[in-house]
């Protein structure tokens, strides 16, 4: 099952990820806000989608157990769950904090994309 990419970016950063610009790159890098400050965003939990031609819209298999994977998420369906709404920001954070993830050093302010 492949996943349409612009409703996998649409969906993390409805999700507390953030656009990392890195003009030197050639993917769109996310990075998870920080739950206290939104200014800022926790760099060790990131995932990345390749910007690509416009005709690879969707993810492959292969990507998209890369991405569950780069977040952290125990499996296929956790992490779909997640990118549908079904899972929410709140237990993702406890998921992270369950398998002792540092949720608060180090942080790094952003520059917006926009």
């Amino acid at each position: 099952m492949s996943l349409k990419k612009d409703r996998v970016i649409k969906s993390l950063t409805g999700k507390g990820f953030v656009e990392i610009v890195d003009r030197k790159r050639d993917h769109r890098i996310f990075c998870l806000r920080d739950p206290q400050d939104p200014d800022k965003y926790i760099p060790h939990i990131r995932t990345q989608v390749s910007m690509g031609s416009r005709k690879y819209k969707a993810l492959s298999e292969d990507l998209v157990s890369k991405m569950r994977k780069q977040l952290h998420f125990d499996s296929k369906k956790q992490f779909l769950d997640f990118l549908k709404c079904d899972y929410t920001l709140e237990e993702y954070y406890a998921l992270l904090k369950a398998k002792d993830f540092d949720l608060i050093i180090p942080l790094i302010k952003f520059r917006s994309s926009n």
